[in-house]
């Protein structure tokens, strides 16, 4: 992200061990004005060198081994840092995804099925599938997917099914009956 955004704030901290030894008693003095840098100083060190003016003494140059980088936390966010790129990933699970994710999950559980009964790659199958809870719906709404993924000609609802395998997508356990579509 730019230097100027406002959702990812850079924080510095002297790394003693490469300026302890070349500063000595201005340590103290350097180590304060690198943790008061904004973002745009600690992005102008990681990308060369800055200069650091103490007043009256000469100016003091820190490069991007001088500071240690880290970025504040930000709820349902993960932060990488590394070098001068800043990546912010976020880490909340919108209802869509969910359902996105149940689907592609359902898909799975029926390839693995058709694996099972020794299907072949292209045959064409009937589905039959337990009515329950919000499952109907995400299926429903992917069915066209859901349908191209599993070769299904088409997925059929019933309230029980008496006869077929029991699956499990996302912690939600129900029946389906697969059977290959006859010409």
């Amino acid at each position: 992200m730019p230097a100027d955004n406002d959702f990812i704030k850079k924080k510095a901290k002297a790394n003693f061990k490469t300026l302890g030894k070349r500063l000595g008693a201005k340590m103290k003095w350097v180590a304060a004005a690198i943790q008061n840098l904004d973002d745009a100083s600690i992005i102008k060190i990681q990308e060369g060198e800055f200069v650091l003016n103490p007043g009256e003494d000469e100016p003091i140059v820190i490069s991007a081994e001088d500071i240690e980088v880290s970025t504040n936390d930000i709820p349902g966010f993960e932060i990488a840092v590394k070098g001068n790129l800043t990546v912010a990933l976020d880490l909340e699970i919108s209802e869509q995804l969910k359902k996105e994710g149940f689907a592609r999950e359902f898909i799975n559980r029926i390839q693995n099925l058709r694996k099972e009964k020794d299907f072949e790659l292209t045959d064409k199958i009937l589905l039959n599938i337990e009515e329950k809870g919000t499952i109907k719906d995400i299926i429903t709404e992917f069915n066209e997917y859901i349908c191209a993924e599993i070769l299904a000609e088409k997925i059929e609802f019933s309230s029980k099914i008496t006869e077929g395998e029991e699956i499990d997508v996302n912690n939600d356990t129900f029946t389906v009956n697969i059977t290959k579509k006859s010409y």
